[in-house]
């Protein structure tokens, strides 16, 4: 990480037009989690548009925290491609990290399922083959992404997709597996689910299946009354079909939500479905 250990950058203060690491005007808040804030930015020198991903290093205390920032920078430098958000720079503050990134208007994609209530095939189809393309690239890369969901896909201003929040990205080879759990509940896959072994692909595939149910649909497929029947659900493959989503794209989604993880579609096998 580069440092700026000296600054009168101060999160807890007003910093509406405060210029951070000489370049970046800070300007507002535009998203905010349990371990970050996302504020827009300018650079003052290009007049170019930024995220500032601002964590407080209060939130690194444990070492799988640290070790998961570490991680997320250490990816995003080495990830270019059109439909992945890209990193500019990191600066490091005397109580803050800060991830400079490619600011994308557009705001999440869930909020826009929101707003659609579901996507006409055409769109859905758009959408789907970005994200395939963005996953296509981390697989060859021997990368998984390991939380794929509709709020971590960002529309640009062109009307096209982002992925974002490389938080639980990781190397994967075929000879040592993962283990951990991690990713969204309504979006993970039932060997994560049932504390099982995994290679990394296949549960991308399987998220990948869930976000394109999710798009014909406007309903999660796996949703539930309580977390349990949630997982029990997950475990079964069980969810209900739909007249939104076209026949073919049936088949694509039950061979992304296959049970048994190594007969699971793989993102080669995606690219060249019919549908």
């Amino acid at each position: 990480m580069s440092s700026q250990s000296k600054s009168t950058y101060n999160n807890n203060k007003q910093d509406h037009h405060v210029i951070l690491f000489k370049k970046y005007k800070v300007e507002m808040v535009i998203g905010e989690g349990s371990y970050a804030k996302v504020k827009l930015a300018t650079n003052i020198i290009n007049g170019q548009k930024v995220a500032l991903k601002v964590i407080p290093k209060t939130k690194l205390q444990t070492v799988s925290h640290v070790k998961r920032l570490k991680r997320e920078i250490r990816f995003l430098k080495l990830i270019q491609h059109p439909h992945i958000v890209k990193l500019y720079e990191v600066g490091e503050l005397v109580d803050e990290i800060i991830l400079v990134l490619e600011y994308v208007e557009g705001g999440e994609l869930f909020d826009y399922i929101i707003a659609k209530k579901r996507f006409k095939e055409k769109l859905a189809r758009k959408y789907f083959r970005q994200i395939v393309s963005a996953l296509s690239y981390l697989h060859n890369s021997c990368l998984i992404h390991r939380d794929l969901k509709p709020e971590n896909l960002l529309i640009d201003s062109h009307g096209n997709l982002k992925l974002a929040d490389f938080g639980f990205v990781n190397f994967f080879d075929y000879e040592n597996k993962l283990n951990t759990f991690c990713g969204s509940p309504m979006y993970v896959a039932p060997e994560m689910v049932g504390s099982r072994k995994y290679v990394g692909p296949e549960v991308d595939i399987w998220s990948l299946g869930v976000c394109l149910y999710v798009f014909f649909v406007g309903a999660l497929p796996f949703a539930a009354k309580d977390p349990a029947e949630t997982q029990r659900k997950i475990l079964h493959a069980e969810y209900g079909d739909s007249n939104y989503i076209p026949l073919e794209a049936k088949s694509l989604i039950r061979g992304m939500l296959e049970l048994d993880p190594k007969k699971r579609l793989t993102i080669e096998e995606i690219r060249h479905h019919p549908w």
